[in-house]
């Protein structure tokens, strides 16, 4: 029994560390990219890259606000806004 009680900690340790791996949202080094052009198409900016993050908004317009290649032929969403710099 005393040799039971010694160990708790430890196992209390690791099973507490068990539950943070297996509850936590993995991140995601290699997220797809996402671009958006304020002057449709002549400028694109990737608005998820972690080493230069952008501040945008999706307004109401006529177009998709982000997409997954610097074109306008791949759409990331709806195409009934635009993009916006702040």
């Amino acid at each position: 029994m005393n040799k039971l009680v010694k160990i708790l900690p430890a196992f209390g340790l690791v099973l507490a560390a068990a539950f943070a791996f297996a509850f936590t949202e993995p991140v995601s080094v290699n997220e797809e990219p996402l671009f958006g052009t304020p002057d449709e198409g002549i400028t694109w900016v990737r608005v998820n890259d972690p080493q230069n993050p952008v501040n945008y908004q999706c307004d109401q317009g006529s177009e998709s606000c982000l997409y997954t290649d610097e074109d306008l032929g791949s759409p990331a969403g709806p195409m009934d806004s635009k993009f916006i710099l702040q």
